[in-house]
């Protein structure tokens, strides 16, 4: 803002080239921001001072620079020249020496820089040459000017210092900064600042050092030498800036003495404008301490009304960095030729382990910040309920996809809660009043219609925590509904979101962060960030559904039903998934190759993804290879003048005795040379196809860059392309490719089959249809390929498909490569063991016609049950002569005794209770009844028919005692018609049914008994627990209050990365087995004895050993298999319909949250194969982690910026309701 009124930046640079008589053609506001302080730096330099006072005073508009031309680049420059400033700057300068010879001791008061510019004031009039008299005229500056003029020269002399000048720049400017600003004038000094954007700083105070940054995460990174064979911080302690309101600092490097003298001396020296902001020494800088250099600090606010920074507020942010640096992210010098993206697929199973450690620890921020969570939602389900919003989830790119599978699943679990997943850029923009506010055009949402209900829960989503849009949008939503739960997600508890909820470093913990763990990732292809964060939620999910399950099915009754309640899983089923989400992290280590311990793990697994890869790699890198071996084809044929076939021709012509006239021969060279031509255009052709040939692929598919397309859930194509089309970012035409994708459920088929071309490679991603519910799903993304791949008739014209899912089956024709991920460690499901798909390939369409079969109690068993057809005529005279009875026909009883024994010979085999079998519930009475009845209305008929009743009752008769006989006797086809008959395919099932049911209820029963047996021993230890914690809690308690220290800011935040490394350490010791991991906890305890009460709270407080956590690994199959998932409703349901829809839930559940994040980190390795390749072919080589906007982290105010003061925050961050208070509490 420039004379009132608010300026572009393109206009400000034209107007600053005048202004300051230098141009400067560089683009952006960085250059403009310099030019500024360029104008405004004025302490100590009388031409400075005068040039921006005659700016601020004589000039009204900007276009008075230009001559009240419209600013321009072709408008003039009528701002004064250099020499005009120069000639006042020496009137100023000499009155100013005056002053001093008569006064040494002036100081910079009020009273003697008016006293300055009146003696000034009086010397311009007269010591003023004409030329500079008509400038004063051209402006219109009078005497009363003159004297404004003066006094504004005067005091920004004395007065516009470095930081000052900061100040009075950020209340002008409009938007959102992050700066950092020095001036050769005070070479030993710099202004940080920020409004908006964040600036954190860390300092070492031994050596001294200061850095600074707008990630908070990447300053704690190591020194690069150890110290004492220890990794070292870079910095000891850390301090953020306040960007939400706007803050700055000036950092000063004083040399030799001590800091006191230092602060000593500037507080005699020129205050500067803002002579409230005193400088200080930093609370670890050991003032009275003499060093060959120091740091001092003095700072402001940004508000209008500036407030001084003192040295008590400063101490109070004051952040030590106690525990040691933790690497998570490793470069390019790790391995050979080891990239990024590599490095952090190899991170996965190690980022999952430590996820799961710390949701299973019940003293991690983790599970702490869960319990807060689900008692928010327990507070909303208990609510009344209205149309506001209940749940918002919100981020963008890559961590809003993530959150709206999060928002579906959990809407799925809480039908009654209204949860809303959207993105920050539309928060930011709806909840802003002024010029800045956008709406979303494509929701049934409006700025208007925007609100949250009363305790509603926001969930910000941000894998750096610095994300612009994210950060703006959780300050907003905090403020704007005081009433609301604020929540984030980061890499790191310690980021400028968790600040931005009012949870920073140096406040109490309030269980409002969650961290994924994942840690600083350069690769903007994100991989490990993208999973961390989709398996962190899951654990959330797990968490919230345990906080507000139903009791479980065994003591709810058989009148448990679905939906009525309001969470739709009981604690059983809440167990099955906490099982289920912990097999994606051995399912992980097949697909990456690794163990969490980053061990190497080969499997047939990962090669097959990797074949996989290096297959759609050579479609990509196909370009190349023609192109190179054209150019080496064309270089060599033209530089030597040897064209192939002309080389071949002449040296036939040379040695042999072959005659040609002149017209023969001259045609034939003609032709000849043709051939070449032909064989130049065609090199590179001929090149692919023998490339093609070589890797055992189609030939004559078309000549073109590649396209893959994901197929797969909405989650996962939208990850897997930004994913693929970051890594090719960076590529050269040559070898460029196109990822895009689409739901296979959906608009597939509608808006993508259109690119059913040979040039296509589908990257398919199948939902396992072994699962009864989940059938479907795979059929229809089958289908959805099949259409997609059959359009072009021709073999060598359609798409080329990949197939990537836990069903081995494969339709014949249709994916040219499958893989088959394992699901060896994930527990069996009731379904499969029902269906009888625990293990092999199995159709989806198949799985459809059992699971009908099922629903309908074995009405429809036919088609994919029959139990006796192996039984002939033959095998039953065998049976009845057993029997002693070799008749054709036998009795009723004969044949029940026949069906008895076969039943019973095969119970084994038909997996059923021989003793439950009834043979009376599969004989033909029914028949028998209907034959019966039809004879007596034949009786009826005949008694009324006149002269024809003789026949009609002979007919009736004999009908009659056939029947009769019928139910005496039956022949061998009655036999069989009763094996392979309905009745007898029903009652089986149902036998077959109640076994299982019977088998998985004795496991349950057995497996509660042992639970209740390790609850009872727990119990007993934790009664001595208590009391030991309970008696060293005191005695730690005397010796603090006796030894009166303070703890350290940010305590929550160091012990939790002390937590994580004992957690690590524990992981690596139950790896070497149970001795090692007795060993290792004997021998801690016994070196560090002080601290014996954290292993015991940890103990105490952490989840118990369950027989859950041996299954949930896939460690134990045997245990695994006897508790399948959902296994509880066996005995519960009533029938296959109920038990199907009982299932739903968790195998909806395990596709969205387990099986899809299976598929999408295979699909990762696939394409991060099949583009290492192209980024590392010789002459077009490019950086495969990296794009050229360099965005990792979107920290620019870009679509929507903040363009509104904040409001106040209207409730405290930490005042946390009743229920939520109760539920942090350990």
């Amino acid at each position: 803002e420039i004379y009132g009124q608010s300026v572009p930046n393109a206009t400000l640079g034209m107007w600053l080239s005048r202004v300051l008589h230098h141009q400067n053609t560089a683009k952006g506001d960085s250059p403009k921001f310099a030019g500024l302080m360029d104008l405004m730096v004025c302490q100590g330099r009388w031409f400075a001072s005068t040039r921006y006072a005659f700016v601020k005073v004589c000039m009204q508009h900007i276009d008075q620079a230009s001559g009240w031309e419209k600013m321009s680049p072709e408008a003039p420059n009528a701002m004064p020249a250099k020499a005009f400033f120069h000639e006042v700057a020496g009137i100023f300068d000499s009155a100013f020496a005056d002053i001093v010879a008569v006064s040494p001791g002036m100081l910079p008061e009020i009273e003697d820089i008016d006293h300055l510019a009146q003696s000034v004031t009086a010397s311009l009039a007269s010591s003023l040459s004409p030329a500079a008299l008509d400038v004063l005229v051209e402006f219109e500056v009078g005497n009363e000017l003159l004297s404004a003029f003066s006094l504004e020269a005067c005091r920004y002399f004395f007065q516009q210092d470095l930081l000052t000048c900061i100040h009075s720049f950020f209340k002008h400017a409009e938007g959102t900064f992050g700066v950092s600003a020095s001036c050769t004038l005070w070479p030993s000094s710099i202004v940080l600042a920020a409004k908006g954007q964040p600036v954190s700083l860390a300092f070492d105070m031994e050596r001294p050092i200061a850095v600074w940054s707008s990630e908070p995460s990447s300053l704690m990174v190591r020194w690069p030498a150890a110290q004492a064979g220890r990794p070292r911080r870079l910095a000891t302690a850390r301090w953020d800036l306040q960007d939400a309101a706007g803050e700055a600092v000036e950092l000063r490097v004083c040399e030799g003495g001590t800091a006191a003298g230092h602060v000593a001396a500037a507080a005699r020296g020129l205050p500067g404008g803002l002579p409230e902001a005193r400088v200080f020494a930093t609370p670890d800088a050991k003032a009275e301490r003499e060093r060959a250099f120091h740091i001092l600090v003095r700072g402001t606010s940004l508000d209008r009304e500036p407030r001084a920074l003192t040295a008590e507020a400063f101490a109070n942010r004051w952040v030590r960095l106690r525990a040691p640096p933790f690497r998570t992210a490793r470069g390019r010098s790790d391995g050979p030729r080891l990239d990024p993206v590599a490095a952090d697929l190899q991170d996965v199973p190690a980022t999952l382990a430590d996820i799961d450690s710390s949701w299973s620890d019940r003293a991690s921020l983790n599970y702490l910040s869960g319990l807060r969570f689900a008692g928010c939602l327990r507070g909303l389900l208990e609510a009344k309920r209205d149309d506001n919003v209940d749940v918002l989830v919100f981020g963008v790119e890559n961590s809003l996809w993530v959150g709206q599978q999060f928002a579906a699943d959990l809407k799925r679990i809480f039908p009654k809660l209204n949860v809303m997943a959207i993105s920050s850029n539309w928060i930011l923009g709806m909840l802003q009043q002024s010029h800045g506010n956008i709406e979303p055009r494509n929701f049934t949402i409006a700025p208007q219609d925007f609100r949250l209900a009363p305790g509603a829960i926001a969930l910000a989503l941000s894998h750096s925590g610095t994300t612009y849009p994210t950060v703006w949008a959780a300050r907003l939503v905090t403020r704007r509904f005081p009433g609301a739960h604020g929540f984030a997600m980061s890499s790191d508890f310690d980021t400028v979101l968790a600040n931005s909820i009012g949870q920073d470093s140096t406040s109490t913990f309030t269980g409002a962060l969650f961290s994924t763990f994942a840690g600083i990732r350069p690769a903007e292809p994100a991989t490990v960030a993208t999973i961390a964060m989709h398996h962190t939620l899951t654990c959330l999910l797990v968490a919230c559904a345990r906080g507000a399950a139903k009791k479980s099915g065994r003591e709810w009754g058989l009148e448990r039903k679905r939906g009525d309640g309001e969470c739709e899983l009981d604690v059983d089923e809440v167990a099955d998934l906490q099982r289920l989400a912990a097999t994606l992290l051995p399912a992980s280590e097949q697909i990456c190759g690794v163990s969490k311990y980053r061990r190497p793990i080969p499997n047939m697994t990962r090669e097959q993804l990797l074949h996989i890869g290096g297959d759609v790699s050579s479609h990509l890198t196909e370009g190349w290879y023609s192109t190179f071996w054209m150019c080496v084809y064309i270089y060599i044929t033209v530089t030597c003048h040897v064209p192939l076939f002309s080389l071949a021709w002449s040296l036939v012509t040379e040695y042999t005795a072959l005659e040609l006239d002149d017209t023969s021969a001259r045609v034939i060279d003609y032709a000849v040379s043709c051939i070449d031509a032909h064989l130049y255009v065609f090199f590179a052709v001929l090149v692919m196809l023998l490339h093609r040939m070589i890797c055992g692929r189609r030939l004559w598919t078309r000549f073109a860059g590649r396209t893959v397309v994901v197929v797969d859930s909405t989650v996962n194509y939208k990850l897997l392309r930004a994913f693929g089309s970051k890594l090719g970012a960076l590529a050269f035409p040559f070898t460029a490719f196109r990822v895009t994708g689409q739901n296979g459920e959906d608009h597939f088929v509608h808006e993508m089959t259109h690119l059913a071309t040979s040039d296509v490679i589908l990257l398919v991603g199948r939902p396992d249809g072994r699962l009864g519910t989940l059938a479907a799903t795979e059929g229809a993304t089958l289908m959805s390929t099949q259409q997609a791949r059959y359009i072009c008739s021709r073999p060598s014209r359609g798409i080329e498909a990949i197939s990537i899912g836990h069903n081995p089956f494969v339709k014949p024709g249709l994916f040219r490569k499958a893989v088959a991920l394992p699901s060896v460690a994930r527990p069996t499901f009731l379904s499969q063991q029902l269906l009888g798909t625990q293990a092999g390939p199995h159709a989806p369409g198949d799985v459809l016609a059992a699971a009908a079969a099922l629903v309908a109690s074995g009405s429809d068993a036919t088609a994919a049950f029959e139990p006796f057809a192996w039984v002939t005529k033959e095998v039953l005279r065998q049976e009845l002569a057993k029997l002693n009875v070799v008749k054709e026909r036998v009795s009723r009883d004969d044949a029940l005794a026949v069906v008895t024994s076969l039943v019973k010979a095969n119970a084994q085999a038909l997996d059923i209770d021989h003793e439950a079998f009834d043979a009376s519930e599969v004989t033909t009475r029914a028949a028998v009844s209907r034959s019966t009845s039809f004879i007596d209305s034949l009786s009826r008929v005949a008694a009324g028919a006149g002269s024809r009743n003789t026949v009609l009752s002979a007919m009736a008769a004999g009908l009659r005692s056939k029947s009769i006989a019928a139910q005496n006797d039956m022949s061998l086809s009655n036999i069989l018609a009763i094996l392979r008959g309905r009745r007898m395919h029903a009652h089986l099932r149902k036998l077959q049914l109640g076994r299982k049911s019977a088998v998985v209820m004795e496991h349950v029963q057995a497996r509660d008994t042992m639970i209740d047996a390790m609850q009872g021993v727990r119990r007993c230890f934790a009664a001595w627990a208590k009391h030991t914690l309970r008696m060293l809690a005191e005695s730690q308690a005397r010796h603090t209050s006796s030894k009166g220290s303070e703890a350290p800011n940010a305590e929550w935040r160091v012990q939790e990365e002390f937590r994580r490394r004992r957690r690590q350490h524990f992981m690596e010791l139950k790896a070497i087995g149970l001795e090692g991991a007795v060993f290792g906890a004997w021998h801690g305890l016994l070196k560090d004895k002080d601290n014996i009460l954290t292993p015991l709270k940890e103990y105490l407080t952490g989840t118990p050993p369950k027989v859950y956590d041996v299954e949930a690994a896939g460690a134990d199959e045997a245990e695994r298999d006897a508790l399948p998932i959902g296994g509880r409703l066996a005995g519960q349901a009533e029938g296959g319909r109920e038990l199907l829809e009982g299932l739903r839930a968790l195998e909806r559940l395990y596709e969205t949250r387990i099986g899809a994040a299976e598929r999408l980190l295979a699909s990762y390795v696939v394409l991060h194969r099949a583009a290492q390749p192209v980024s590392r072919l010789r002459f077009l080589s490019y950086d495969l982690d990296r794009s050229e906007s360099r965005l990792r982290v979107a920290s620019t105010p870009a679509p929507v910026p903040f363009v509104e003061e904040l409001p106040p925050r209207g409730v405290d961050a930490g005042a946390l309701g009743p229920a939520c208070c109760a539920a942090v509490s350990p």
